[in-house]
């Protein structure tokens, strides 16, 4: 998306956001039964080089599946289905956010409301490690020296 402004997407009407919740949960479960088959293909080959060498196309096909299952990955983190960075809301809850889009060189994606209230309107490094429920984004947190928002 090339948008240079900060863009944010708040549903009032509940048919739209109810919509939209369900299109987010079919999106995102859509990418889940793809990954696990990609998973499933991927184990094959690990079975396979478990009992030996793998052939140049087999390593070939394994590569591939591994980079499809990373771009789908990769696709729906960036995707306005949920929060990029998921310090301050919970996974069960971003398909119901609204979401904002920040436009910035080093993170192009989209997050929701309330985190980017949280990143962006000043509130300070001691409550964020403090608010935040997962604890390897505590850990994050405790061990970044400063915060360019």
């Amino acid at each position: 998306m090339k948008v240079k402004k900060t863009r944010s997407v708040v549903l009032k009407n509940p048919f739209l956001i109810n919509l939209r919740k369900n299109l987010r949960a079919i999106i995102r479960e859509a990418v889940r039964i793809e990954r696990d088959s990609l998973m499933k293909l991927h184990g094959v080959y690990i079975n396979k080089l478990s009992r030996g060498r793998l052939t140049k196309s087999q390593e070939r096909r394994e590569n591939s599946i591994i980079k499809r299952e990373s771009d789908l990955s990769a696709a729906i983190r960036k995707s306005i289905c949920q929060c990029s960075v998921g310090i301050h809301c919970h996974r069960e809850e971003q398909t119901k956010q609204n979401m904002v889009w920040v436009p910035r060189p080093d993170f192009e994606s989209w997050m929701c409301v309330k985190c980017y209230e949280n990143l962006y309107m000043g509130v300070s490094r001691d409550e964020l490690i403090e608010d935040a429920d997962d604890p390897c984004y505590k850990e994050m947190l405790k061990t970044m020296d400063y915060f360019i928002l």
